[in-house]
């Protein structure tokens, strides 16, 4: 207890640092709109020498300490408006007001000033990007400092992104963003660890991408449709989306919606060498399936006065598929050889909906906010697996097995951010989560089991930030209970969790030169991992006759301390590092069957420990007026110990790059790639892949029409091998991955310029699965 207050009472010290003299104001343009990312800086006289800067919030408000005694003046500014200098004179600045420039050049490019640097990240401003062009959402992000993709995957830093939020809304999938235009997009945040007010689990990054507020009207449209054809598979899918805004008075109004059917292929090899009886298997499957996604996200906002808004988010989606996998297997003994075959059909319904109710309070002039969310999420899964066997070995037979499950989420928040006039924040809150999972499975023996799994969070949590000249800091601490129980049909083996621990956070960022573009920044976190229920589960999920995946009833969560630092130069360059130390890490052990020596089986278990070093190297060009270049490499170091092995210094590359060539005004293209050479993790070994894709657009009509051609040239697919002293395994993936897809997509608005809010969403939902690539 008296470590907590000392942590607290650290909390709260920065409220009584002493402070230079502080310099605020608000910047507007002329239709007293607030102007965010406007740059703010004060000079020295007579020299004009920079003594320090800053850029304006969402509300265009700014605050500037400076200890600076003698004349100077200050400057602002923004892309698209005229600059204004005044005498700063110390105090309030009051309201002040930028003219929009009437002409501008055709073409526009990222400047330093578009990005606005914050401890633990950064936020850039994408209006009038040419960038965005011709671009999804999903497709923008990755020409970001530190975004790339990895198997169609968005990662900060070469980790996995924690939460992704649109216009406050937590996403649940990343295809949500396939569904908005990136040339509608305001501002992208960037927090490269997740705060104390997200849940210790989440320790990736948190992306926030806000939309733009309609400057032409009351309404924005889009309606976009395309077609997609593999080369080697012919027609493989289709796909619509809409995306509309509107506000009427008082009351917002956004919807987003997004259709896709395709279809899923596969082309699979595999061999297993059973070390003990030298009986060697190999399998060759063909995975295909005809699948629908849709979803649809309203968001309604009713603005009760100037300073309380009440807000509603409403999600729905759905997912159908009939998979259907073809396994053709050759058994090898000292006896000979004998073949089989097995047809494996797992059709699943999924649906999923969620609705959100915010209320939210600005008490004070200065922004302080006091926000209220409850959150309630459902989702209904159903699957079915039907086998069917041919062989020498056995006559012909038919296994069905299916499993359904319901999981419930309720979560709510209350949260105050007071900010001081200082420019210093203080964010403090309490939250507390419920869920639970009902099971009805049964397996191709018949016999049923409906076991249960629940779990519950409650959370305080507080954050600190301020500024000292060129320092930035913040500090936050999340008290957090994870509990989780398991108990399976008869009660008689159930399992039960529970653990309460303090989660720290803290970031540090000194501006070195804020006019080159130099800085340092220094950011820790501890965070637990979630045990999804799957993996606590002895239920036994066949995936062919010759393998199956059951879970696990004692594990224990893992948790991690995490350190990661930075060094950007000219704004260009970006040098940054990763450290992360992990207790009773999960990973996922093959062995065999004791009942079956031919049959393997998946089971995930706690490992001892485990360490990671990752470094990365970026920088972002721009060689011509036309081209746009971005080039990364990643280089990592890892190291575990558990009961099946220990190893360390596996060290890992990856290399990509990304570019954007405008043409002209309404034609573009892209060209991206990445290679990542063989490496090791854990006792397997990850064989090269490779891909190039790119995409090529042009605009019609005043750029309300958009064609558009997207194409993978060229895949290399995954190979992982497996080796253990009981058994060796290949995985293949021979998938001819070639495809094109055509797109077109028409955009209008109109009406009178509004300010659109949305609502955030708190829940989330991971389905964890084990995918190979």
């Amino acid at each position: 207890m008296r470590t907590f207050q000392w942590i607290l009472l650290f909390l709260l010290s920065g409220m009584v640092w002493p402070l230079s003299a502080q310099i605020t104001g608000r910047v507007v343009d002329t239709q007293n709109q607030p102007l965010e990312f406007a740059n703010i800086a004060l000079y020295a006289l007579p020299d004009t020498t920079l003594i320090t800067g800053t850029i304006t919030d969402r509300e265009g408000k700014f605050v500037l300490s400076s200890a600076h005694s003698g004349q100077s003046f200050l400057r602002i500014s923004m892309l698209g408006y005229e600059t204004k200098e005044i005498d700063p004179s110390r105090g309030e600045k009051g309201t002040i007001v930028l003219n929009a420039i009437t002409q501008q050049l055709e073409d526009v490019v990222v400047t330093v000033r578009r990005i606005k640097r914050s401890p633990g990240g950064y936020a850039v401003n994408l209006q009038g990007e040419q960038t965005a062009q011709g671009k999804q959402a999903n497709e923008l992000l990755p020409f970001l400092p530190g975004i790339t993709t990895e198997n169609g995957l968005l990662k900060v830093l070469g980790q996995n992104i924690g939460v992704i939020y649109l216009d406050g809304i937590r996403i649940k999938d990343q295809k949500e963003l396939a569904a908005i235009p990136a040339e509608q997009i305001q501002t992208v945040q960037v927090d490269y660890l997740a705060g104390s007010e997200e849940l210790a689990s989440i320790k990736g990054a948190v992306i926030r991408v806000q939309l733009k507020k309609q400057p032409q009207g009351g309404y924005y449209g889009r309606l976009s449709a395309g077609v997609t054809f593999m080369s080697k598979y012919g027609f493989t899918g289709d796909h619509l989306t809409s995306t509309y805004s509107y506000r009427y008075k008082k009351l917002s109004l956004y919807n987003s919606l997004y259709y896709n059917d395709s279809k899923a292929i596969g082309d699979i090899e595999n061999q297993t060498l059973f070390r003990q009886s030298g009986t060697k298997i190999n399998t060759v499957e063909q995975y295909r399936s005809w699948g629908r996604y849709i979803h649809d996200r309203l968001s309604l906002t009713y603005d009760l006065t100037e300073n309380q808004t009440l807000g509603a988010s409403f999600f729905l989606s759905t997912h159908h598929a009939k998979p259907t996998n073809d396994i053709r297997s050759e058994k090898i003994t000292t006896e000979g050889k004998t073949l089989s075959r097995s047809t494996i059909e797992t059709p699943y319904d999924y649906l999923q909906y969620q609705a959100t109710a915010r209320y939210n309070y600005v008490t004070d002039e200065n922004g302080s906010e006091l926000a209220v969310v409850a959150d309630y999420l459902q989702n209904n899964e159903k699957d079915r697996m039907k086998t069917r066997l041919f062989g020498q070995e056995y006559a012909a037979g038919v296994t069905e097995s299916r499993s359904r499950q319901i999981t419930r989420m309720m979560e709510t928040q209350i949260s105050y951010d007071k900010l001081f006039t200082s420019g210093n924040a203080l964010s403090t809150g309490v939250s507390y989560r419920l869920i639970r999972t009902d099971y009805d499975l049964r397996d191709f023996r018949n016999i049923t089991e409906k076991p249960e799994a629940r779990g519950q969070m409650p959370a305080i949590f507080s954050e600190f930030k301020g500024q000292i000249n060129n320092f930035q800091y913040g500090i936050g601490l999340r008290v957090q209970q994870n509990r989780i129980e398991y108990h399976p049909s008869d009660r008689t083996a159930s399992s039960k969790h529970s653990d309460w621990d303090l989660y720290p956070s803290a970031d540090l960022l000194y501006m070195i030169n804020p006019d080159q573009g130099h800085l340092f920044m220094l950011s820790y976190k501890r965070s637990v991992d979630e045990i999804p229920y799957s993996a606590i589960s002895p239920y036994r999920k066949y995936e062919s006759e010759h393998s199956y995946i059951r879970g696990n009833p004692e594990l224990i969560a893992p948790k991690q301390s995490i350190v990661m630092a930075g060094l950007e130069l000219f704004d260009k360059v970006s040098v940054s590092g990763i450290y992360m130390y992990g207790r009773n890490p999960i990973y996922h052990s093959t062995r065999v069957d004791p009942e079956n020596p031919l049959l393997t089986y998946i089971m995930p278990k706690n490992g001892h420990h485990e360490t990671l070093l990752g470094i990365n190297l970026e920088t972002r060009l721009q060689p011509t007026s036309w081209w746009q270049l971005k080039a990364s490499a990643m280089y990592s170091l890892y190291g575990s110990e558990t009961e099946d092995f220990k190893v360390s210094n596996q060290s890992k590359y990856y290399f990509s790059m990304n570019n954007n060539f405008t043409f002209s005004k309404n034609t573009g293209a892209t060209l991206e790639g990445y290679y990542e050479p063989t490496y090791m993790f854990t006792n397997e070994r990850y064989r090269t892949v490779y891909e190039m894709s790119g995409s090529v657009y042009k605009k019609f009509f005043n750029d309300k029409l958009e064609c558009r051609l997207k194409c993978k040239l060229f895949r290399k697919g995954r190979i992982i091998e497996t080796d253990t002293p009981k058994l060796w395994k290949s995985y293949a993936n021979q998938t001819n991955e070639q495809y094109l897809q055509i797109s077109v997509s028409y955009s209008f608005r109109g009406g009178k310029k509004v300010s659109v809010k949305q609502t955030e969403s708190l829940q989330e939902y991971n389905k964890i699965e084990s995918s190979k690539r």
